[in-house]
């Protein structure tokens, strides 16, 4: 990924998750988080991940209150940013975020558990 790519998925990211705070009212829209961007190198196109904390909306009804406003986001670049082109844009469940959070739940039990009840060393024990 080339830096420019770089920074274009940061203020993507930026842009379009404070617009999604103060500019939009669907209710499917309201408990989500925008994860991460991925700009294809032409900028032409940019995958937007996000993840739901609203278990009202399955993360399909999440997709398509995307795509419903998908002309609004680009409107947002459009204003914002200095290209040439405004990417199309697309929405994607961030699987991976879901799977990263499970795993820190992990280490966080884990570390509970073992505050609870400290592992004892035998004095028999290589240290």
């Amino acid at each position: 990924m080339t830096r420019r790519q770089e920074r274009l998925n940061s203020r993507i990211l930026e842009l379009l998750s404070t617009s999604l705070l103060s500019d939009v009212d669907d209710p499917r829209l309201q408990m989500v988080e925008l994860t991460r961007v991925s700009v294809n190198r032409d900028a032409s196109h940019a995958m937007i991940y996000f993840v739901s904390e609203d278990e009202d909306y399955s993360a399909q009804e999440v997709e398509e209150a995307f795509t419903h406003a998908k002309g609004f986001f680009r409107g947002v670049l459009a204003e914002q940013l200095n290209l040439r082109y405004t990417p199309d844009l697309s929405f994607r469940y961030d699987d991976a975020a879901i799977e990263t959070q499970r795993v820190l739940d992990l280490f966080d039990q884990i570390e509970e558990e073992r505050r609870v009840n400290p592992p004892v060393l035998d004095e028999t024990d290589d240290v």
